[in-house]
């Protein structure tokens, strides 16, 4: 007799996203990133992650990274200094309407978690806005949204794949397909987000 384990773990946070997006597409892919040459297909992990989370919130419906970076090149919006495409990323956040609390230097999946439930930010339900090292040295090379959480996995939307990747929620660690090519993840900072 062969038994089956019908345990169903409990997800915690948002539904999967209705729309994903690779960073290389277009009608973004193009775009400018900052002012120094860099393209959101370059660069653009970190709007493409911010209208995710915008578009997931259901503040903006129709969030896209293009509505994102027309925002976020305002003069106004203060994520790029001229000449730069190093972007100040809770600026960033701001012209997505969410909230980024203080920078995580090395999270833990606790801290992880409890952005994804809201605690300690304004809003009842929030994100881990994630930078991942896929290069082994230890610095983040890559940027990813964390928006739910089973006892196992965190959920995370992927502008590179253009889909979900899972992080182990013990080791924060993971797997992901850039074309043919496997990168490996590891948590190295991030931000909580909330609304």
């Amino acid at each position: 007799m062969v038994t089956r384990d019908t345990h169903t773990p409990h997800r915690n946070g948002w539904p999967d996203p209705d729309r994903t997006w690779w960073q290389g597409a277009a009608p973004h892919g193009s775009l400018p990133y900052g002012h120094a040459g860099k393209t959101i297909g370059q660069w653009g992990c970190t709007v493409c992650s911010l209208a995710a989370a915008a578009r997931l919130t259901g503040a903006t419906a129709g969030a896209s990274p293009e509505w994102l970076q027309e925002r976020a090149m305002r003069p106004e919006a203060s994520v790029w200094a001229p000449g730069s495409s190093l972007a100040v990323l809770p600026a960033l956040a701001r012209c997505a309407g969410l909230e980024c609390g203080l920078a995580w230097d090395a999270p833990t999946a606790n801290d992880i978690l409890t952005a994804i439930d809201g605690a300690g930010l304004t809003a009842p339900k929030g994100f881990g806005w994630l930078h991942v090292d896929y290069s082994g040295d230890e610095r983040g090379d890559h940027w990813i949204l964390a928006y739910a959480y089973d006892e196992r996995w965190i959920y995370c939307y992927d502008s590179a794949v253009g889909g979900i990747v899972r992080l182990d929620v013990k080791t924060l660690k993971g797997r992901a397909r850039w074309g043919r090519v496997w990168k490996n993840y590891r948590v190295v900072r991030g931000y909580p987000l909330g609304v």
